[in-house]
């Protein structure tokens, strides 16, 4: 790899898209063999703590196997890893890459034979107390349920959680371990898969480091590919154009050697589509030709069309708005003498009424005075001015009536 940089170094700067596209993926994979070599061969490395040296990071040609260079690969790959979004999926759909790698960290602490020892970290089954002591309680199956609904949006979200349940587990069995059976038991497990968890995590960096660089590495090959094939289309539209506006040139000079005025030539012009009311500009034809002030006169007929219609679709905009506010206008006027209308018979029936109720009440005083109550003649009986008449009823004298005889015939 050191060699395929070296080689398309030329290549890249001068900006040949197969020698950059070698270049860039020829330092990764120069890099990436680095952390590989000080990942997997961890138990060949030399101890160097004692010395001190410049932090080492990027594609380098020569590197030796120690423990300062296995941790400037790590810090490396940190840095790549932790802030890294994770692209998430919607909740019940599949996972995507970055989802998966996750998955797989919260399994590597589920073996078979860590069966026992995972026991203490599952479920949510802390003690009483726990709560005073740990700030943040956290278990196995709350790191579960939170990548199951998205929550995490980096990895190192998902490497923070998981490494505080064995941090909660030391600090809260560490004061009783030695009083405790359990807390003793519960205290060298979480040592145990503390260590089980940052070596799946190292394995996480690894993997995922590569993968992130991989992609940038591709994403860099396809815009420049996308520049080039822009770059080759403009280039070949141009060879076009230069080539058109010679021929346009020649054609000008073979048709008026003398002449001052300009003149186009058409070799053959295909008849306009009947079916359409305008000339379609996607429409050609191997057969026609067309020079370039054509074109130009073209665009100016057709520009100064549309500044035609342009005007007119403003005259027929403004000619229906006048009408539509004089629609408005009337029948807003019709509504309110409508409502005046209405208002003006509700006050002539009132009136009316009143008219009628007053005629109604005269009439009857009228005829009450004719016609005097029974109540107002007894309380003129009773006055003292009034003279009264005394009547003196006279006895009819009594006739002596003769009694008819019957006659009996005798048959």
């Amino acid at each position: 790899f050191a060699n395929a940089v070296t080689f398309n170094k030329s290549g890249h700067e001068q900006g040949d898209p197969t020698s950059c596209a070698y270049f860039d993926a020829s330092k990764h994979l120069l890099r990436y063999t680095r952390w590989l070599s000080l990942e997997y061969l961890s138990a060949y490395l030399a101890d160097d703590s004692h010395s001190e040296g410049i932090r080492q990071s990027g594609p380098l040609k020569h590197w030796k196997l120690t423990k300062s260079n296995q941790n400037d690969a790590r810090f490396e790959m940190e840095n790549i890893v932790l802030q890294q979004n994770i692209d998430r999926s919607d909740e019940g759909d599949r996972f995507t890459w970055q989802e998966t790698e996750c998955e797989k960290l919260l399994r590597s602490l589920r073996h078979q034979t860590d069966h026992k020892r995972m026991a203490y970290f599952i479920r949510p089954n802390f003690p009483p107390d726990y709560v005073g002591i740990i700030s943040k309680p956290i278990c196995w199956e709350d790191c579960c349920k939170k990548l199951q609904q998205r929550k995490y949006e980096t990895f190192g979200d998902v490497i923070s959680d998981l490494r505080l349940i064995f941090t909660n587990a030391l600090k809260y069995n560490g004061r009783v371990k030695h009083l405790d059976p359990t807390s003793q038991q519960a205290y060298d497990s979480a040592v145990i898969m503390a260590g089980k968890l940052e070596a799946a995590i190292q394995r996480l960096y690894v993997t995922v480091a590569d993968r992130i660089e991989r992609e940038k590495v591709e994403e860099v090959i396809l815009d420049r590919e996308a520049e080039d094939q822009q770059k080759a289309e403009e280039e070949r539209l141009r060879t076009e154009l230069q080539k058109e506006r010679e021929r346009t040139r020649r054609n000008g000079n073979q048709s008026m050697p003398s002449s001052s005025i300009q003149s186009v030539k058409i070799i053959q012009r295909r008849a306009a589509r009947r079916d359409l009311d305008f000339d379609n500009p996607f429409d050609q034809d191997n057969s026609f030709e067309q020079s370039e002030m054509e074109t130009q006169n073209k665009q100016k007929r057709m520009y100064e069309q549309q500044q035609r219609d342009r005007v007119d679709m403003h005259r027929v905009c403004r000619n229906v708005g006048i009408r539509v506010f004089h629609n408005l206008f009337w029948r807003s006027q019709a509504t309110y003498w409508a409502k005046d209308m209405s208002f003006q018979i509700q006050q002539n029936l009132s009136q009316n009424r009143t008219l009628q109720s007053g005629a109604e009440k005269i009439e009857k005083e009228k005829q009450s005075e004719i016609m005097p109550k029974p109540s107002l003649v007894s309380s003129l009986l009773g006055t003292s001015s009034r003279s009264q008449v005394k009547m003196n009823l006279a006895k009819k004298p009594k006739q002596n009536k003769k009694k008819r005889k019957r006659l009996f015939l005798d048959l």
